[in-house]
């Protein structure tokens, strides 16, 4: 079987768990720093990224409600945009402290970045012009605007090159191109000439160019090729996500943070060389959709060409059936013959063929729980055109745990349960990182092998709060929680994931409202 995970490496699981949450003032040299930018204290946050610690105490900032922030080439000196009192707080990163501030003459301040002539740009929603900043004088100062075709811009990034920046409107659907060189707007496109997505929250330019565009209620990640100004191939993000916030590319992975109604939100993990063409994905409650299968999969000594995948966690022969009837009255597998529910914008279950195999992946919370993500669980099925299926567990939110209804899940022949797995190991919401093989030469019977994830190319995973920003290293991802679900109040948490294990680190406890974070080259 063709396997995905050298991709899927680079995913981050975004689980919940009591974690470290310390504070720690001693530093090594070797260690790389990060910085939070807490909007609803006023304050800022120095880590550790390789303690997972707190360093220190946060830090009050002279501006008021800082939202996001840049690092200088070097990493020494953080740039932090307050929105509220249009202006930069100048942070250095060792010393952790604020070193002076930069007071601007446009309205709102959003974002900014550093181009190739060395200066700051600054992007404003209540203004229609950038600043140009010069951070290498003795006092950093604004030295000049550039004016757009219109105002509410609020994303901004610069291209490889470092000579010509993109900007995104908040509400117009609007994307504008400046030169550096000539410090002017050089064009600007539309959503009604040419299908600009409204409300560009974040762009993230790749190396060969191609920009991504965060956006508000499109259900595709939108791609601008920055070498020809022409649209790229979208990417399926398999979910009609209200608002993408964030955006971070981490080799072919590119992963995005995303809020929805009900108090909910999340994290996507997009495979950005997928072929689109044999994938697909449903969110519904008590849904399915038929699966052409490339190759014909022999089951029970009947053959078949094509399967029905439920939202309840089954891959099966004789079309949809229901969880409550129990695995027998299933011709086929089901990991997880659960009420489970992707009805709410959020998360899905879905698929992915290829010549020689078939993905079918659930990332569903519980029914009652629809919109909860700490009822979310997590696993799939691998059908071989060897006649093999293979079962892999990522994980389960305690919340899911709690609701677990005890059907009997496994493998049915329409008639009986070849395998009962509930009877011979528990329930499906225990497993971690688990995978089981089912060999028709052994039919009654589950094989634990190694752990093995394959991926359908997209995958959605809960967090506990409201996720803005997210940042990675070589070892760890870092995903700021501006609020609480349970509460309903502004978060102090950073969620950590280990990227390799594809287990949650930890969390870190910084100021309140943590809205962005960066971390030192």
């Amino acid at each position: 079987m063709k396997r995905l995970s050298s991709i899927l490496t680079v995913i981050i699981i975004c689980g919940m768990i009591a974690g470290c949450s310390n504070s720690d003032s001693s530093l090594s040299p070797a260690d790389k720093l990060a910085i939070t930018a807490n909007a609803n204290d006023n304050t800022v946050s120095i880590l550790d990224t390789n303690s997972l610690s707190k360093i220190g105490d946060d830090i009050p900032l002279s501006g008021i409600w800082p939202m996001e922030i840049t690092l200088s080439v070097d990493g020494a000196t953080a740039y932090v945009v307050c929105r509220d009192s249009d202006s930069i707080s100048i942070i250095d990163m060792a010393g952790s402290s604020e070193t002076g501030t930069i007071a601007l003459t446009g309205t709102e301040p959003t974002k900014a970045v550093i181009a190739g002539d060395g200066f700051l740009y600054v992007a404003y929603r209540g203004s229609d012009f950038l600043s140009k900043v010069d951070i290498a004088a003795d006092t950093p100062a604004e030295t000049y605007q550039i004016t757009l075709t219109g105002d509410q811009n609020y994303s901004i990034a610069v291209t490889p090159d470092g000579l010509n920046l993109y900007v995104g409107a908040y509400e117009y659907g609007r994307l504008s191109k400046v030169n550096v060189n000539t410090g002017s707007e050089t064009d600007y496109w539309t959503a009604v000439d040419d299908d600009i997505p409204y409300y560009i929250y974040d762009i993230e330019i790749a190396e060969d160019g191609l920009a991504y565009l965060a956006s508000y209620d499109r259900g595709e990640i939108k791609r601008w090729n920055t070498t020809d100004d022409t649209w790229a191939e979208s990417l399926a993000t398999g979910q009609d996500y209200e608002w993408m916030v964030d955006l971070a590319l981490d080799g072919t992975m590119l992963v995005g943070t995303f809020n929805a109604d009900g108090n909910s939100g999340g994290v996507v993990l997009i495979d950005t060389t997928a072929d689109w063409a044999d994938y697909e994905f449903a969110q519904d409650d008590d849904g399915s959709y038929t699966v052409d299968l490339p190759f014909t999969f022999t089951f029970n000594g009947k053959s078949a060409t094509e399967v029905t995948v439920d939202s309840n966690g089954a891959v099966s022969f004789n079309g949809a059936t229901s969880y409550e009837t129990g695995i027998e009255t299933i011709t086929g597998f089901s990991p997880n013959n659960e009420n489970l529910d992707s009805d709410e914008e959020i998360f899905n279950y879905s698929s992915r063929t290829f010549a020689d195999h078939a993905v079918f992946q659930w990332s569903t919370a519980m029914y009652d729980d629809y919109y909860n993500p700490n009822t979310v669980t997590i696993f799939e099925v691998v059908l071989g055109n060897d006649g093999t299926a293979r079962f892999d567990y990522l994980f389960s939110m305690p919340g899911a745990i709690g609701e677990d209804d005890e059907y009997s899940y496994g493998v049915g022949d329409g008639t009986n349960a070849l395998v009962n797995m509930r009877a011979t190991l528990g329930s499906p919401f225990n497993f971690e990182r688990q995978s089981f093989l089912w060999d028709p030469e052994t039919p009654t019977t589950m094989t634990e092998e190694p752990f093995e994830w394959e991926g359908t190319g997209v995958l959605h995973l809960p967090v506990t709060g409201q996720p803005h920003g997210i940042a990675m290293t070589s070892d760890y991802a870092f995903i700021p929680l501006s609020k609480d679900y349970e509460t309903g109040l502004a978060s102090t948490t950073v969620q950590v994931y280990d990227k390799e294990t594809m287990l949650p680190a930890g969390t870190i406890t910084v100021g309140a409202g943590p809205r962005a974070i960066a971390i030192q080259p």
